[in-house]
């Protein structure tokens, strides 16, 4: 018996009588959820009325002889407005409920509350289920209407077809899902992953059968020596439930003996059939070969996220494939963004010890949770960039699409490979400007050099009248003991000729800081700012965002063609009511931004929106340095708030400040 039926019950034989506000706060549930409560403990009373109870005596209390059916122990709402429960022997209510808890809290009676649990209910239900099954049976079972469960069908039919899986209607047979037995298991174990499958738990597997499996695992990975993080570990285990579970049905996972040839090679293959052995040893649950294999492709998936120095030479052996599709992907970086990694052989490295397992995710749709996202998203926004436009050619190499949490890893690799560019404070250039000659100016620099040496790389020295004609073209600072005649192009600091503490802390204060990227808001033009612009869906919004932009800027005549290539290669939403769209590459003299404020959301990509939209152009120059531009419109971009402000808003000034903040 449901835990929360049972203490509708338990509440109504220890109170006599409660309103249904008062009783929805006590099983912290709506009052419309406890109607339904209300009609599945009727039923569970008629049944157990019908049944004599345990077999000794009914569950009503006695009643006048010939006494109609409508005097059957049932909840009742009386007209004060409160249930009662009528009717019962109290003796029996205690013999039903400790009769169910004997019997266990069976999966299939733990009806869903919320629309999201139906459609994990739904799911399990049909995965498992090999027949037919009508969709009123399926609303009798949920206690809702046949129009609610129609409803919940329409998001498990696409839930399903991630998986390559379908809904088949037949007239008076009901529905059934139809695909591979492999993607069915993924499925199912996607559900389980998903934290909403509690009613239907038992038939993937109780607490005692996931540590049973989560010890053989253990055992195996030990004697092999194999090393198997703790999130691939966790989903490894839901797989193998799954798989136990589905063979017990006599459901098995086919494979082409051409690539059963190839697994049985691999060491995982000999690691899978440890585990193998083991839970057949002890779950008396055969597995033939080709579920070893399916044991071993898990295996294969495991999470790597970048090359570590104490694995060892041969745990991982990077094909020529995965070399090519890591060079596709840093120069594809190089051609969009241009940030050029070319030639950074520990960013190819990590990227082709992650891509390796990743491959085996994606080719066989295996999901891997990413805990860090947030994080990454929030703390890396320009790495997330780079991930981003670097997953598209993923996508294209392996026909699968990747979710967030594998960009977010993918994203780590960049990240590490921008710490190793930064490597620490950046040595600056300084003009030193004194009052007098060349002897106090020689002391000033030997004093800079001695204090600050770690930070700086040239330093020139003047007196005040000599200003003008130092070329500041390189020089980051100037420092100056004596006030200057008119503004330079450049900062200036005033200090004292004898650094005291202040200045020391003034001059290292400038030096240990990076410049704010100056002239970001440059790339924004107010004639590219459309505050509304209306668009029946992502087609319209682009097509009409790049025919604007093409009446007020220099574009070549393909634009448009050319940010459908990107777009068509992967969505280019940020998953936060915010797109950027940008051509496949370079094609503008001048990098610009355009955006514009959709006076209604449009549907982007599979279950995201957006309603504003950064078409982002970059100049064929590859001159200047974008990373600046780069981090503050990714920050910009992946700012919840920021972003709702502007949507509000609508008005240029308010991008100008967001941009610069």
């Amino acid at each position: 018996m449901d835990a929360k039926l049972a203490k509708l019950i338990e509440i109504l034989r220890d109170e006599g009588q409660i309103s249904p506000a008062e009783l929805a706060r006590r099983l912290d549930v709506s009052v419309r959820t406890v109607r339904t409560y209300v009609s599945r403990a009727n039923d569970l009373l008629t049944r157990a009325d019908a049944q004599g109870g345990d077999g000794a005596r009914p569950m009503v209390a006695s009643r006048p002889k010939g006494g109609s059916s409508s005097s059957r122990g049932r909840i009742e709402m009386r007209s004060s407005s409160v249930y009662r429960l009528e009717g019962v022997d109290p003796s029996r209510i205690d013999e039903l409920l400790g009769r169910s808890g004997s019997e266990g809290s069976r999966a299939g009676e733990a009806v869903p509350a919320t629309s999201e649990q139906r459609v994990a209910y739904l799911m399990n239900d049909l995965l498992y289920r090999a027949g037919w099954i009508t969709i009123d049976d399926l609303a009798q079972i949920l206690y809702v209407s046949r129009v609610t469960v129609s409803d919940e069908l329409k998001e498990v039919e696409r839930r399903l077809a991630r998986f390559d899986l379908a809904l088949e209607r037949r007239p008076r047979y009901g529905i059934r899902v139809t695909g591979p037995e492999l993607k069915r298991r993924l499925c199912l174990a996607a559900v389980a992953a998903s934290g909403h499958s509690a009613a239907s738990d038992a038939s993937l597997a109780s607490s005692e059968v996931v540590t049973v499996i989560d010890e053989c695992v253990r055992e195996a990975t030990r004697r092999n020596n194999f090393q198997v993080n703790a999130l691939a570990h966790q989903n490894l285990i839901v797989h193998i439930a799954v798989a136990v579970a589905r063979i017990r049905e006599g459901c098995y996972v086919p494979m082409p003996e051409e690539q059963l040839d190839r697994i049985r090679s691999t060491h995982e293959f000999s690691v899978a059939r440890d585990v193998a052995a083991l839970v057949e040893a002890r779950f008396g649950v055969a597995l033939p070969e080709e579920e070893v294999a399916y044991i071993a492709i898990h295996l294969a998936g495991r999470q790597r996220l970048y090359f570590s120095a104490d694995a060892p030479e041969n745990d991982l052996v990077i094909s020529d494939e995965v070399w090519d599709v890591v060079a596709r992907m840093i120069e594809h970086v190089w051609t969009v963004l241009r940030f050029d990694f070319r030639d950074d052989l520990e960013l190819r490295m990590n990227l082709a010890q992650h891509v390796t397992p990743l491959a085996v995710r994606l080719r066989f749709h295996m999901r891997m949770d990413n805990p860090l996202l947030s994080d990454i998203k929030n703390r890396y926004p320009l790495a997330w960039t780079m991930a981003v436009e670097a997953s598209a050619v993923l996508a294209d190499a392996y026909d699968a699409r990747l979710s967030d949490e594998e960009i977010g890893y993918v994203a780590l690799a960049f990240e590490l490979a921008l710490e190793r560019q930064k490597g620490g404070p950046s040595r600056k250039n300084i003009l030193i400007v004194c009052a007098s000659g060349a002897g106090s100016a020689r002391l000033l620099e030997n004093r800079y050099r001695r204090e600050f040496g770690a930070y700086l790389d040239r330093i020139e020295t003047c007196d005040v009248g000599g200003v003008d004609a130092v070329d500041l073209t390189d020089i980051d600072y100037v420092f100056t003991t004596v006030p200057l005649a008119h503004p330079l192009p450049v900062p200036v600091r005033e200090v004292g000729f004898f650094l005291d503490e202040g200045d020391l802390h003034l001059v290292r204060e400038a030096l240990e800081v990076s410049p704010r990227p100056q002239g970001v808001e440059s790339y924004f033009d107010e004639r590219l700012f459309f505050s509304h612009l209306a668009a029946r869906d992502k087609k319209e919004a682009i097509e009409r965002l790049c025919a604007l932009v093409a009446e007020r800027r220099e574009v070549p005549e393909g634009f448009a063609r050319l940010v459908w290539e990107r777009e068509n290669a992967a969505p280019t939403a940020f998953g936060n009511n915010v797109s950027m769209p940008h051509p496949a590459r370079p094609c503008t003299p001048d990098t610009f931004v355009a955006a514009a404020i959709l006076d209604r959301p449009v549907l982007w990509a599979p279950e995201v929106w957006v309603q504003a939209i950064f078409l982002v152009s970059i100049s064929t120059s590859a001159e200047k340095n974008l990373q600046g531009f780069y981090d503050r419109i990714s920050r910009l971009l992946l700012s919840k708030e920021d972003i709702q402000t502007l949507i509000s808003q609508r008005d240029f000034t308010t991008l100008l400040e967001l941009v610069n903040r």
